[in-house]
């Protein structure tokens, strides 16, 4: 499995012939399911190979959960927290939300693998993210943005360099508990 960061809480986890992105920044990168986390409530809808509403789905062997996040970012946003099961792996992500998601979500994406979390000046705060990954636990964490990831590792006494993509098998990260990995911009 490969996750690439694509800028503006944009990735692409690819596997194989098979790709899934989730909040692309553009229109130009095309994959087999797109996921969208985030967005005003006139335009999150579903569509084959997207995916933008709460509910279950499955497409190419991709399995799809999604549940409605109250605190989402702004007003009038629709914010969604997906789980994913992919190969035998459980991938947790969250939309833009600034504040701890309700107990329902945190059932959905408890165990995660990996996941993706909304940490910035718009999303949760470092500390709130912290308290997230310490509760969820998932082998790995992903920050959605890299302005607070500094911040997060001195709050959970981790160091991690940047990395262009995070390449791993679900071996490689079996024992892990919510070490953060940092993935550069596509676009840096």
């Amino acid at each position: 499995m490969v996750i690439s960061y694509q800028g503006e809480g944009g990735f692409r986890f690819q596997n194989g012939n098979v790709s899934l992105l989730v909040d692309p920044p553009s229109n130009r990168l095309k994959a087999d399911v797109v996921l969208r986390t985030t967005g005003s409530v006139d335009e999150m809808v579903t569509t084959p190979g997207e995916i933008g509403l709460p509910g279950e789905y499955e497409v190419n062997g991709i399995e799809v959960s999604g549940l409605t996040i109250k605190g989402a970012s702004k007003k009038d946003v629709l914010a969604i927290a997906y789980s994913v099961y992919w190969e035998g792996i459980h991938f947790g992500i969250l939309g833009e939300i600034k504040e701890a998601p309700e107990a329902e979500v945190l059932d959905l994406i408890n165990g995660s693998d990996v996941l993706i979390v909304p940490i910035g000046k718009k999303e949760l705060s470092a500390e709130q993210a912290a308290k997230l990954i310490k509760q969820i636990e998932p082998s790995i964490a992903i920050p959605r943005q890299t302005d607070n990831a500094q911040e997060l590792l001195k709050i959970l006494e981790q160091k991690a360099e940047m990395q262009d993509k995070f390449v791993f098998k679900k071996k490689d990260i079996e024992g892990e508990r919510g070490r953060v990995v940092i993935l550069k911009s596509g676009n840096d």
